[in-house]
C-alpha cells in the first residue's frame, strides 16, 4: 500500500482484502510493479490498478477449487 503515490490503497478491516480507490488510482502502475505477492494488476482500458476483493470475505475461488486445500481462506 506504501507503494501508491496518491493513497488510492486501503485494506478491508473485515476481510483484510485491499481495495483500490478508482477515484484516487493515477494509473501510474506502482502497485502492481511493488506488490510482493503478484497479486495487483493493470486494467487497461479503464487505465486503473485492480486486485481481488475477496468476495466480501467468501472467495468463490476457493470454495470451486477442485484441489484439496489448495486455496484457503481463513
Amino acid at each position: 500500500m506504501s507503494a501508491c503515490p496518491v493513497e488510492a490503497l486501503s485494506k478491508q478491516s473485515a476481510t483484510g482484502a485491499i481495495q483500490v480507490d478508482p477515484g484516487l488510482c493515477n494509473g501510474c502502475e506502482a502497485c502492481v510493479t511493488a506488490c510482493p505477492f503478484n497479486a495487483m494488476f493493470f486494467d487497461q482500458r479503464n487505465q486503473r490498478a485492480f486486485t481481488c476483493d475477496l468476495c466480501q470475505g467468501n472467495p468463490e475461488c476457493v470454495k470451486v477449487c477442485q484441489l484439496p486445500e489448495a486455496l484457503v481462506y481463513a
